[in-house]
């Protein structure tokens, strides 16, 4: 991710580092708790990564934010929301085919949810304001006001993202 003069990347070697985009010189690196498997993404004024835990990061220094990490669960499945971050965590405790959608930024976890579906994939439209969640079963989708829109096998016991 190029971001102004920095360009960040995050590896497979539990590592983030910044390079400078014309001598190529290290600016920062922080170690990670494990790979990344996603991103690097960016929120107004930081840098997001995925590994095991979901990182927010100062760009220009690379100092740690927030860590969220969920013992006994990986996550999944990430896009960013405006100023937050949605995902997936996939959890042991929970039945087969459930897997836990969780809105958060670096002040807190926003909104969790139990979502029952295989296979799902979240993306988040800023022209629409809408969060799309495919999956086996069809698409559904979640206003940014919290409802949902349309396609949803079951509706949550509580009001849905509030982007």
């Amino acid at each position: 991710m190029v971001l102004g003069r920095p360009v960040i990347v995050a590896t497979n070697a539990k590592l983030a580092a910044a390079y400078d985009w014309r001598s190529g010189s290290r600016a920062w690196s922080q170690k990670l708790d494990g790979p990344s498997t996603f991103g690097p993404l960016f929120v107004p004024g930081l840098l997001v990564l995925v590994t095991h835990s979901i990182y927010f990061l100062k760009p220009k220094s690379g100092k740690v934010v927030r860590r969220f990490s969920w013992k006994g669960a990986r996550v999944n499945e990430v896009d960013c929301a405006r100023r937050d971050v949605v995902c997936f965590l996939r959890e042991g405790s929970l039945p087969d085919g459930a897997t836990r959608l969780v809105r958060l930024n670096k002040d807190g976890i926003q909104f969790t949810d139990t979502f029952t579906s295989y296979v799902p994939a979240i993306r988040f439209a800023p022209a629409t304001k809408l969060l799309y969640i495919s999956h086996l079963h069809g698409i559904d989708v979640r206003q940014a006001k919290g409802s949902w829109c349309a396609g949803s096998n079951e509706k949550p016991s509580h009001p849905a993202l509030r982007l």
